[in-house]
């Protein structure tokens, strides 16, 4: 009897667990995988910890459950919806990587109400769940309407802090002529105290050196030269190492060192400059009509005389970005083999007249010594070879075919490779599921505590994470692989189409021709070995549209990453 009873609660307790294991069993179940969102817009939030004041709010909220992990844009607009953080955030939410996005406040996520449903709505429809600590909305008719409400208030709220900031500052300087901000180089700023209100003085040591500028432009004029007598005379800026010609320029412009400097002189306006990632939607400026501007007075350390000499030098040798006074085929193309620095255009006008390509090595590294120790490249020598060069491959229908069937078995070649890397990584992956549930058996038996389970289970999570992420561009990589035959049939009609059109392209044309197919040309000017790297339009209707862009005056627009394969 005895031993009967003590067999039956032995096999008992096996088939109902104790309380603490079907606790755990039930913190595990309830347990979400969450991501958090932060942002803040300006560098000056960032210094002052904002966005880790957000992390650690959320951080509390989500305490009991696994934060998989914490994407950040520091000092991004609120405006700008292509953000690293953010994309990231929406790359990893197509593999799976948690199922709830958790931010501080909806304007974190976007200022813009449009930006907002973009986003939030792309999340929804991969099953993930927006939670928003400060007021967190159902998912209702009621919820989508307090959502509508709430994203079209932050967007109302930026343009009325906008509008009443830059009003205010405008009242101040036009009734007070100052504006309290980070002192112009030369100057220190007091702040308001209750008896009195901001003001300007003169730092003596860095108004020094401010005269010193003008003087060195006046007797130099040339932004370089002032640049490089400052290194050696151990000159630093105010934050930086050393002086640069963006910054000497600046000094140079600032009309505030005759005692008069303007404000609101420049407006922001949206611009296309090719860069993915801005940090503000309006990342250009243009200047103002003068009726607009307004005065504002600084102690004078610069006389109107010597500033007006600086700027008639200034205007005399200012050349607009991206034009040159002598023609140079290759520009912006060629990069030294030896440091990979850039090849830029020099002119040499004594004893005879020429045009070169020099590494830009000694420019960057000054004060320091130079490194590279490459050659200048007359033009009249390096041009004509390369264009030759690439006219001889695009009008050639046996080099273009060799070129394309040399890539389409390199491309099968590694897709049998990623092939076999992904049922690789599908083996690992399983294996890490069932170290995952061994490891919940552990903790549910009480063979494993909370703080182990969390380390372990965080560094399988990280690894199945990384596994996803491979996983995802493997597949992106295997729809790259090229039909030959597809491709091949579109060859010659490119090269008879080459050879009518390149005969007769103007200089300028040419070079936007070699800007569309080339993407560099690695040159040691040493030997005269020169290695260039470019791309093939695959398609008809891509190389039919770079023919007419050329004919037609508009500059030729970037190639599109469909269109081109890579050589």
């Amino acid at each position: 009897m005895f031993c009967h009873y003590k067999i039956r609660q032995a096999v008992g307790s096996f088939i109902c667990p104790p309380r603490a294991y079907r606790l755990r069993r039930a913190l595990i179940k309830t347990m979400k995988k969450v991501a958090i969102y932060s942002r803040v817009s300006s560098q000056s939030q960032e210094q002052e910890q904002t966005i880790k004041s957000q992390i650690s709010e959320l951080r509390e909220v989500w305490k009991d459950h696994q934060i998989v992990g914490e994407y950040l844009d520091d000092g991004w607009s609120g405006e700008v919806l292509i953000r690293p953080g953010l994309d990231k955030l929406r790359s990893d939410a197509k593999t799976g990587l948690f199922e709830i996005v958790s931010v501080h406040s909806i304007d974190r996520l976007s200022r813009n109400l449009y930006h907002q449903g973009i986003v939030v709505e792309e999340l929804k429809k991969k099953g993930i769940e927006v939670f928003i600590k400060d007021k967190p909305i159902a998912d209702s008719p009621e919820g989508k309407f307090l959502f509508n409400v709430l994203g079209a208030v932050a967007e109302f709220e930026k343009e009325k802090i906008l509008e009443r900031t830059r009003r205010g500052r405008i009242y101040k300087v036009k009734t007070k002529k100052i504006l309290g901000y980070i002192p112009p180089y030369g100057y220190d700023y007091h702040k308001k105290t209750p008896g009195k209100e901001g003001y300007f003085t003169i730092n003596r040591k860095e108004a020094e050196i401010v005269r010193l500028i003008f003087d060195l432009y006046i007797q130099l004029q040339s932004m370089t030269r002032v640049q490089k007598e400052l290194a050696l005379r151990g000159i630093r800026p105010r934050k930086s190492e050393k002086w640069c010609r963006s910054v000497v320029g600046a000094v140079l412009k600032n009309e505030g060192y005759t005692g008069t400097g303007f404000y609101n002189k420049r407006q922001s306006i949206v611009v296309e400059n090719g860069k993915r990632y801005q940090r503000k939607a309006k990342s250009g400026t243009k200047i103002r009509p003068k009726s607009e501007w307004l005065e504002v007075r600084f102690p004078k350390i610069i006389d109107e005389k010597v500033f007006k000499v600086a700027q008639e030098i200034r205007l005399k040798k200012f050349k607009p970005f991206g034009k040159s006074k002598y023609f140079y085929l290759l520009s912006g193309l060629v990069r030294c083999a030896l440091c990979g620095s850039t090849f830029t255009g020099s002119y040499n006008g004594s004893p005879k007249k020429y045009t070169y390509y020099r590494c830009t090595d000694r420019r960057k590294r000054f004060p320091n010594p130079q490194h590279c120790r490459t050659k200048h490249m007359r033009a009249d020598r390096i041009e004509p070879g390369v264009w030759s060069t690439v006219i001889e491959a695009v009008t050639d229908e046996r080099i273009l075919s060799s070129h394309i069937l040399q890539l389409a078995d390199k491309t099968v070649e590694g897709g049998s490779s990623l092939k076999e890397r992904k049922e690789e990584l599908i083996r690992q992956k399983e294996c890490l599921v069932f170290k995952k549930k061994r490891l919940d058996d552990l903790y549910f038996r009480g063979l494993k505590s909370i703080e182990e389970y969390e380390k372990q289970i965080g560094e399988f999570q990280a690894e199945e994470n990384g596994i996803e992420r491979e996983l995802t561009e493997i597949e992106s990589r295997e729809k790259q692989v090229i039909c030959k035959s597809l491709v091949l049939q579109n060859i010659n009609y490119f090269c008879n189409l080459a050879k009518q059109k390149v005969q007769s392209f103007r200089p300028a044309q040419k070079q936007e021709f070699l800007r569309y197919l080339l993407e560099e040309i690695l040159l040691d000017s040493n030997t005269g070995k020169t290695k260039i790297t470019g791309y093939i339009p695959i398609e008809k209707p891509d190389f039919e549209h770079l023919f007419a862009q050329l004919e037609s005056t508009n500059p030729v627009q970037m190639r599109p990453l469909s269109e081109v394969q890579n050589l």
